[in-house]
């Protein structure tokens, strides 16, 4: 019956993909249940909105940034948490390492990394059959808490920079000119980092290209995007395809980024690791997905987005060439692609994928049955949320 204390420890509480999903989950939480303290990896000299917000609606926000580990291991202590949850992994900033000093407290991997950390550190990683396949589970070295429908987190409807998108079956209207697209073409769109994209993948993009002359392909110059393009397009002179039809941009500015994706009319994604808070970005904006999943978890997010918001079987391909018929058929009939588009559009707002409230009310569930556990039996289960 105590108030349990939650601390979330990352490097990203700012505008960051993982923050621009995460920024309500504070304020959604059980404050009679439930205490948050929110550590930071990462010492900022401006306070964005994005921390704003989260600063704002938690218990607590401490930076523990400069401290070594045992002082943070000590700060850490001071604010007696129960559950200590790492929203980094092994990405940049992150300190996965830290985990290891409290084999007393709960410790769970969350949304910042796709992959098991292959270590003691962590006991739970949140995830679902689709992103993780139970047959799969040995690959893992943390125990599975198995989310519903998708274990992805994302709140569009009730965020600052994306609820003006939200009245239900209302396509966002962000025409092909203002982005520099010809408004006369079809216009496939990957929006991921470029390195992302495998030789296999663009392959098959190029004879998607070839197979729908008059059809372009979308890609973000994020990064590394600026070295990326000449090579890009390089190869698709190598395939037979004329450069021009591979159309680079930059990205948008936060309050009109995913709004921005909707020129776009449908979303091909990447193989090896998958398009994630982009994804989940441009289907709110109501552009379709095409997804393939792989073995990795990183590669199998994209069919769990894809579930999240009702559309498995629509959007998830079998295989390599699955994908591209898949993407042919769609652009060659004006039919199909507007009453998918419709559809996603009208199944965005109440769908699992863009339910925070529900999300963290099952967040807490299992919270509280680990608890439970760890208390009356002293072991660690895979668990399926209900």
């Amino acid at each position: 019956k105590r108030r349990i204390t939650v601390g979330y420890v990352s490097a990203d509480f700012r505008q960051h993909p993982v923050s621009l999903l995460f920024q309500n989950v504070p304020g959604l939480h059980d404050s009679a249940r439930f205490r948050v303290v929110c550590f930071s990896l990462l010492e900022e000299e401006e306070e964005d909105a994005i921390k704003h917000k989260i600063r704002s609606t938690s218990d607590s926000f401490i930076d523990i940034s400069n401290l070594p580990h045992e002082l943070a291991f000590r700060r850490i202590e001071e604010e007696d948490v129960s559950v200590l949850v790492d929203m980094n992994g092994y990405t940049q900033h992150g300190r996965p390492e830290l985990f290891a000093l409290f084999p007393d407290k709960l410790r769970i991997s969350f949304l910042g990394f796709a992959s098991s950390l292959m270590g003691t550190a962590i006991q739970y990683i949140t995830t679902d059959k689709i992103s993780s396949p139970p047959d799969l589970g040995h690959l893992y070295t943390e125990k599975m808490i198995y989310f519903p429908h998708t274990f992805y987190l994302a709140d569009h409807p009730n965020s600052w920079h994306t609820r003006a998108l939200v009245p239900p079956g209302e396509l966002p209207a962000y025409g092909k000119h203002q982005v520099g697209l010809d408004p006369g073409m079809f216009v496939f769109a990957c929006f991921n980092q470029p390195f992302k994209i495998s030789p296999r993948i663009f392959a098959v993009w190029m004879r998607i290209l070839k197979r729908v002359p008059r059809s372009q392909i979308w890609i973000l110059k994020l990064n590394e995007g600026t070295s990326a393009e000449p090579q890009l397009k390089a190869e698709a002179r190598r395939q037979g395809i004329d450069e021009g039809r591979l159309f680079f941009t930059g990205s948008a500015d936060l309050k009109d980024h995913v709004a921005y994706k909707s020129a776009a009319d449908l979303l091909l994604d990447t193989d090896l690791y998958n398009a994630h808070s982009t994804a989940a970005d441009a289907l709110f904006a109501g552009v379709p997905l095409i997804t393939l999943p792989g073995t990795r978890m990183s590669s199998r997010i994209g069919a769990s987005i894809a579930n999240g918001l009702g559309h498995a079987s629509v959007m998830v391909a079998r295989d390599l060439k699955d994908y591209e018929e898949i993407a042919v058929r769609l652009a060659r009939s004006e039919y199909l692609m507007t009453r998918l588009k419709r559809k996603v559009a009208e199944d965005r707002v109440g769908s699992a994928l863009y339910d925070a409230a529900r999300w963290v009310n099952a967040w807490e569930t299992t919270l509280l049955m680990i608890e439970d556990m760890k208390e009356s039996v002293g072991s660690t289960y895979h668990l399926v949320v209900q």
